[in-house]
Order: structure tokens, then C-alpha cells, then sequence
């Protein structure tokens, strides 16, 4: 996650939305990290984990949603020229659209998410 200007608490949820992704369903929660501190520095991320492992199954389409809960109306940095496709070095594909989850100017293009680990 990004973070930029100090301490950090975040709720991390990923949604099993389905087998297509429109329209988009409120989908299952499948995996959640809440109440995680992170900190880290300007322009900089912080790598924060699940407390178990969530299985994304191929061919279906997921949700993934933060919250920065603390400090109160906090400030991070945001990345941008996220991309809508993404092949992993052994070739695992990642699509990403625009969800409806997020409330906040986040898209494809900017966000919260630089990375998965997988």
C-alpha cells in the first residue's frame, strides 16, 4: 500500500465478485487484514500481508478494497499509469476494471494497490 506522511492503519477485503465482472455484484468476502499498521516513507510502499493466504481461483473475478481507517482523514500517496492487464513472470495473467467499491477517485489508472505477491 501506499502511505507517504506517517502511520497508517488500514482494513484490507478482497470480494469473490463471480465469473464476469458486470455488472458487479457485492461479491463474498473471502479474505480480510484489518486494523493493520503500516508505515512507510514519501513515494514509497509498504508490502501488507493477509493473515492467511487467499485462494483467487482462475477465470473469476475479484474486488480488492482498502480502507485507511486511522488517522482520520489521512493523506496518502496514490500510484498512477496502473495498467487494465498485467502478465506475471510465469505468465499468470491479472485484468483490472474500475469497481464500484471504490468511493474515493481510485480507478485502473491510480490508486492504493501497487502490487500483488502471489
Amino acid at each position: 500500500l501506499f502511505g507517504g506522511r506517517g502511520q497508517y492503519n488500514a482494513d484490507v477485503k478482497i470480494f469473490e465478485i463471480g465469473d464476469s465482472p458486470d455488472p458487479e455484484s457485492d461479491g463474498t468476502l473471502i479474505a480480510t487484514a484489518e486494523e493493520k499498521s503500516y508505515a512507510c516513507d514519501r513515494n514509497k510502499t509498504f508490502r501488507l500481508l493477509f493473515d492467511k493466504p487467499a485462494l483467487l481461483k482462475a477465470d473469476k473475478w475479484y474486488a480488492a478494497h482498502v480502507m485507511i481507517v486511522s488517522p482520520s482523514g489521512a493523506s496518502t500517496d496514490a500510484g498512477s499509469s496502473g495498467q487494465a492487464q498485467v502478465a506475471g513472470q510465469d505468465k499468470v495473467v491479472f485484468k483490472f476494471k474500475n469497481s464500484k467499491k471504490a468511493n474515493n477517485g481510485t480507478d485502473v489508472g491510480s490508486g492504493q494497490i501497487p502490487e500483488l505477491l502471489y
